[in-house]
């Protein structure tokens, strides 16, 4: 199972598709991904739902506490940004600056937006983590406005500093980790 996870990293993962795989039982991968998640292996992020028509409710997307666990450098970026805003979350939770949460955003469509950050559970800040694109795509602008929030898009390519609209930001991820705590 550990050496399945990590070309899962970045997509809903689907526990029957993995015991098909292993050929064993729903509930011995379920515990197993629950283990290692209380082993600081794993963590998971659920999907958000309010608000949006069609929007995907069920499978958690999982990532990695050390991101180098992931070989495709697009996941691995992903896992990255997702342990980092969610450091973030647990932080401003901590201290009691917001009830803070990590979700994502999946319609029926296909269309998602990687990272999702709740107040309160209410929508917040959308963010995309992108390799090198500095455009953000329209279905995840198209999701962004339904929810009635800004998005970024973080890229790991540095220097790069540019407002898409008055909601849509792409921002390198050496700018855009300097604002979280």
């Amino acid at each position: 199972l550990a050496a399945l996870l990590p070309g899962r990293i970045g997509a809903p993962l689907s526990i029957n598709s993995l015991a098909r795989d292993l050929e064993t039982s729903h509930p011995t991968v379920k515990t197993s991904i629950g283990q290692f998640e209380r082993l600081w292996l794993l963590f998971s992020i659920p999907p958000y739902s309010r608000r949006l028509n069609r929007a995907v409710r069920k499978e958690v997307k999982t990532y990695f506490l050390n991101w180098t666990f992931v070989e495709e450098d697009g996941a691995r970026f992903e896992n990255f940004i997702a342990v980092q805003i969610q450091r973030a979350c647990a932080v401003w939770s901590d201290t009691e600056f917001a009830n803070a949460g990590l979700r994502y955003v999946r319609n029926f469509d296909g269309r998602e937006i990687d990272f999702l950050i709740t107040i309160d559970d209410r929508p917040v800040l959308c963010v995309e983590a992108k390799l090198s694109d500095d455009w953000i795509g329209e279905p995840q602008l198209n999701l962004a406005r339904a929810l009635g929030v800004p998005i970024v898009q973080v890229v790991r390519r540095p220097g790069i500093y540019r407002r898409q609209s008055d909601m849509a930001l792409v921002i390198s991820a050496e700018r855009f980790l300097r604002v979280l705590p």
